[in-house]
C-alpha cells in the first residue's frame, strides 16, 4: 500500500434525532469522506470502524457534542489509542466545515419532524 502524505483526522459526532453518527475524515484543508453508521454504544462504533478501511489512514480524531451522550465513549477513545490515533483539535477551517454540515443535517432533521 501507498502511504498517503497527509495525515487524516475523522470528527466524529452524533446526528441529533436519528440514531446516526457522522464521521468526517479531514486531509489537510479538504473533505476526503463523509460517512455515517447507526451506533448506540461504543462498540458498534468500533465495529464500523473496523469494517471501514480507514483506520489505516487515520492519524488522529477529534470529536463533536453529541458524542458525549455515546454509552462507553472511553471505550471508544481508548480503542483508538491503542491503534496509534489520537486525539486531537480540529483546524479551524475543518471545524466550520463540519458545524456546517451539522447544521445542515439538524435542520434537515427539524424539518422532517414539523418543529
Amino acid at each position: 500500500m501507498v502511504a498517503k502524505r497527509e495525515a487524516r483526522i475523522a470528527y466524529i459526532d452524533a446526528v441529533p434525532g436519528m440514531g446516526r453518527f457522522l464521521i468526517i475524515i479531514f486531509r489537510g484543508g479538504w473533505i476526503d469522506t463523509i460517512a455515517s453508521c447507526e451506533a448506540a454504544t461504543a462498540e458498534s462504533l468500533i465495529e464500523w470502524f473496523r469494517s471501514s478501511g480507514y483506520l489505516e489512514e487515520i492519524k488522529e480524531f477529534a470529536t463533536g457534542e453529541g458524542l458525549l451522550a455515546l454509552q462507553g465513549i472511553s471505550e471508544l477513545e481508548d480503542w483508538l489509542a491503542e491503534r496509534g490515533i489520537r486525539r486531537g483539535e480540529l483546524p479551524a477551517r475543518n471545524l466550520r466545515q463540519a458545524s456546517v454540515i451539522m447544521e445542515g443535517l439538524k435542520e434537515y432533521q427539524r424539518s422532517k419532524s414539523g418543529s
